[in-house]
């Protein structure tokens, strides 16, 4: 009878190491889990700021390198554009206060001075300026664009000094046919487009969208080349495994939208009321 006792008392014992055994298995298992998720989200704040961190850090440098160049001489910035490289002018290295380097690369290129059709930004608002100097005398150029709710107003200046003419065009698609504005018509793959001849002396184009802001090409004809529009100057920043650019462009100064009132004024005592 003792032993028979015994026998259930070391039986009931060793149950109850086994359970003790599954509980401290069962606790460690999830203190491993609370811990690889504590850890697991610090490692992913801590990235979050690191990355964070170097953002702001390369987009500074760009913005320092951009800022450095501007203070060379246009000529000079000129014919870094020309040449395709500005040497050592063109580089910017920065030691944070923490020992990480940080560096930026500027690349300085031409905009326009090419045969390729030259992209142009228009609003209702503001009036965008080709500049044509240098284009050759009685050769067509053509505008296109693609969104049907937009129509296009220009004025094209061309002469010489004291004698300027300008000549006003407006264009518009199907949507607005009722503005008594011509006719933009498909072309060189576009859906609406309009050519005008560039005559003697070219100066200028200006140009202005109405109903609807939007994009238009100007392509000059084949065989000719957009004369420079200005200097595009693109900074590249890089911190550790981040990488931001900014870009600036240089351009000649654009007279604003109310000048264009100036060269169509009907009236000497009432200079707005065209």
């Amino acid at each position: 009878m003792q032993k028979s006792t015994k026998n259930i008392l070391l039986h009931i014992h060793k149950k109850q190491e086994g359970q003790t055994l599954v509980i401290v298995f069962v606790m460690m298992v999830l203190a491993l889990s609370v811990g690889i998720a504590i850890s697991s989200k610090y490692v992913k704040t801590l990235n979050i700021i690191t990355t964070g961190d170097n953002t702001s850090r390369a987009h500074a440098v760009a913005e320092a390198a951009i800022e450095h160049i501007l203070l060379l001489p246009i000529s000079t910035l000129e014919d870094y554009a020309q040449n395709g490289t500005c040497g050592s002018d063109c580089t910017l290295e920065i030691t944070a206060d923490d020992g990480q380097v940080i560096t930026a690369t500027i690349e300085l290129s031409r905009l326009g001075s090419s045969s390729d059709p030259f992209l142009v930004e228009l609003e209702q608002t503001s009036t965008t300026q080709v500049m044509l100097n240098g284009y050759p005398d009685n050769t067509d150029l053509t505008v296109c664009w693609n969104d049907s709710n937009m129509a296009v107003h220009a004025i094209f200046i061309h002469g010489t000094k004291g004698n300027y003419e300008a000549d006003s065009m407006s264009y518009t698609t199907a949507s607005h046919s009722d503005n008594n504005f011509g006719m933009a018509v498909s072309s060189l793959g576009y859906n609406h487009c309009f050519t005008f001849n560039s005559q003697t002396d070219p100066s200028m184009l200006r140009l202005k969208s109405y109903y609807e802001d939007g994009t238009a090409m100007v392509f000059p004809e084949t065989g000719a080349n957009i004369p420079t529009q200005g200097i595009l100057i693109e900074s590249t920043g890089v911190a550790g495994t981040s990488v931001k650019k900014v870009s600036v462009i240089i351009t000649d100064p654009i007279l604003p939208a109310i000048f264009d009132y100036a060269l169509y004024q009907k009236n000497t005592t009432d200079p707005l009321s065209n």
